[in-house]
């Protein structure tokens, strides 16, 4: 009973991460797919010469209300 409950209380924890993790990324990919964000690979701006000097563009904030 006691190496059950040990089992458990590592498998357990283990578990519910991944199954927060999905959610997150399900929800991340709901996000991409229906254009409310930007893919996480995609540039704000073109990369030349001058980009290493120039300064980044702030990246609008779009809060979604349900």
């Amino acid at each position: 009973m006691l190496l059950f409950i040990r089992i458990a209380g590592i498998i357990l924890p283990i578990y519910v991460m991944l199954k927060a993790l999905t959610a997150l990324q399900r929800h991340r990919l709901r996000q991409v797919s229906s254009g409310h964000i930007a893919p996480p690979n995609s540039s704000i701006h073109s990369y030349d010469e001058d980009a290493e000097h120039s300064t980044p563009q702030p990246r609008p904030h779009i809060i979604n209300v349900h």
